[in-house]
């Protein structure tokens, strides 16, 4: 992950946020189905994200959209990555990735 999260902040910089201010990050897990999204959105939500689930209606998986507002700070984006794998994959899932539309 901390390659490609090194890469992202650094598009971050490049497209000209600033990346010493809060902006909302959104971070993405995929999941195998819409039950398993559902088993983890309270976790999330406890964790003091915001969360919404997207059923693909093509094969059935489902993405949890995790948004918080934070300074996009690498060790801090690292961390949550680490914490959000490890509770996708208690379901089965994985992180794929986060983005912005900036500040």
């Amino acid at each position: 992950m901390s390659n490609s999260t090194r890469d992202t902040l650094e598009l971050f910089r490049q497209q000209g946020f600033n990346l010493s201010q809060t902006m909302k990050i959104d971070f993405f897990i995929v999941l195998p189905d819409l039950e398993s999204g559902k088993m983890i959105v309270d976790r999330i939500l406890n964790e003091g994200f915001k969360a919404s689930l997207e059923l693909d209606s093509e094969d059935g998986s489902c993405t949890c959209y995790c948004s918080m507002d934070l300074i996009p700070e690498y060790s801090t984006i690292v961390a949550i990555e680490n914490k959000l794998n490890s509770i996708a994959k208690g379901v089965g899932g994985f992180i794929d990735g986060f983005g912005t539309y900036g500040n």
